[in-house]
């Protein structure tokens, strides 16, 4: 039975005909060759291009035209065989004059995919962008960016929930991370921005708090370090100037309340001097201030009256003179009638009126001469010659004269000395001319 089935399959190959192609057919045949040639390198130079992983269904229909091309050839329907090669071709040069949107296509889906957050899509469409151009540069970058994206988005869920709890330094440390990885993310761009401007504003407002609390205790310089640094996050705030404004209100209603409190001290203690410098101070600071110009007016009278009773205590010696005398006692009657006599002046007061009074009292003072000389006192008398003479005289310095002919002056600078008996002036012209 088996040799039966040899036979017969045998018999009918001998019996198949052997088709020859007509010459017309047989001339397409070098053509066929040469586009197959032509189609074997331009398929290896979309290779190159990376057509394996971006041609899809078309690359398929160049593979099926070309195996039926070959089939053809095969079967020597060279005419079919050049076809099929020529619609293979056809296909790859639609192929390749694709490449440039397909590049920008690519890129740009690998784009939209990492802002999608779809790190798969992303590698994969840089990775055929690098597969068309190995060297492009924004490609590579795409792919090393999808390629940490997962990384990229937990640090920038993380600083979103640290943004959401209010923990705005933080968040700026998981966002700057996250941009430390991918400095092109924008929503760790934009998370950052926000957790920036929510940060300076919890600054700016804990700044214009606290300078307040400070201000309300008058530590004004604690007070202005933050209002400054508040002005200094946010400079055109109105708010920060304001607090400003108010600082340096209260601290000058401070410092004038302060020296006028020194200011009143200094005159119970009759420091007049002090008294005029803390309000001289408070009128550089406002000169409106009519009480302290009042004040001011005050000490400096006590001021000269001061120095009027040290003066004139000092010129005691010369109370003999009428007009030095009428003005310690003009001096005494204006220190008398001021009011609030410290105890200073009070001391000063009984001084300079003990003085007064002891300058009125006269004092009887024995003169003795040699009856040739001519002897006068300065501003008293003139006594002529004598032998001894009594002159009552106030107590106080004085000057008398000896004059004689022949002989030269004699001019002696004598004191008076109060509550003193028996005081004794002797004036003679002895030295010959």
């Amino acid at each position: 039975m088996q040799e039966n089935t040899e036979d017969s399959t045998t018999l009918e190959a001998e019996e198949k005909p052997i088709l020859i192609p007509n010459q017309e057919i047989l001339a397409q045949m070098p053509i066929a060759e040469a586009l197959l040639s032509e189609l074997l390198i331009k398929i290896e130079s979309l290779k190159l291009k990376g057509i394996l992983f971006w041609g899809m269904g078309e690359w398929e229909e160049v593979l099926l035209a070309q195996q039926g091309g070959d089939s053809a050839f095969i079967e020597k329907k060279y005419d079919v065989a050049a076809d099929q090669y020529r619609q293979a071709l056809q296909m790859l040069s639609d192929m390749e004059i694709s490449i440039p949107s397909v590049l920008s296509n690519a890129l740009k889906s690998g784009k939209t995919s990492i802002l999608d957050g779809n790190k798969d899509d992303a590698i994969a469409n840089f990775e055929i962008a690098l597969a068309i151009d190995g060297n492009n540069s924004e490609a590579k970058q795409g792919l090393d960016r999808a390629l940490k994206l997962d990384q990229v988005l937990e640090r920038t869920e993380k600083g979103e929930v640290k943004y959401g709890m209010g923990e705005y330094e933080l968040a700026i440390e998981t966002f700057e991370d996250a941009l430390s990885i991918d400095p092109n993310w924008e929503p760790a761009k934009n998370g950052l921005n926000r957790a920036k401007q929510s940060f300076e504003e919890k600054l700016f407002q804990d700044s214009i708090s606290k300078g307040y609390q400070y201000l309300i205790n008058e530590s004004f310089d604690e007070a202005q370090r933050l209002f400054e640094q508040a002005l200094s996050i946010q400079p055109s705030s109105l708010e920060a100037q304001q607090a400003i404004d108010e600082l340096n209100l209260k601290r000058i209603a401070s410092l004038t309340k302060s020296l006028k409190y020194k200011g009143l001290i200094a005159e119970v203690n009759e420091e007049w001097g002090q008294a005029k410098d803390f309000y001289e101070e408070i009128l550089a600071i406002d000169p409106n201030i009519e009480e302290v110009k009042e004040s001011l007016n005050r000490v400096e009278s006590r001021i000269l009256l001061d120095d009027e009773m040290i003066s004139i205590i000092a010129r005691s010696n010369f109370y003999n003179d009428n007009k030095v005398l009428g003005q310690a006692q003009a001096i005494l009657q204006t220190a008398k009638s001021i009011e609030r006599i410290g105890p200073k002046m009070e001391e000063s007061i009984q001084k300079l009126d003990s003085l007064i009074q002891i300058a009125l009292v006269p004092i009887d003072v024995l003169f003795e001469s040699d009856q040739l000389t001519e002897v006068t006192i300065f501003k008293v008398d003139q006594m002529g010659s004598f032998q001894q003479k009594i002159v009552s005289l106030r107590p106080g310095i004085y000057t008398a004269r000896g004059s004689r002919r022949g002989f030269k002056d004699e001019t002696i600078r004598f004191r008076v000395e109060p509550n003193k008996q028996n005081q004794r002036i002797r004036i003679i012209c002895n030295n010959k001319i």
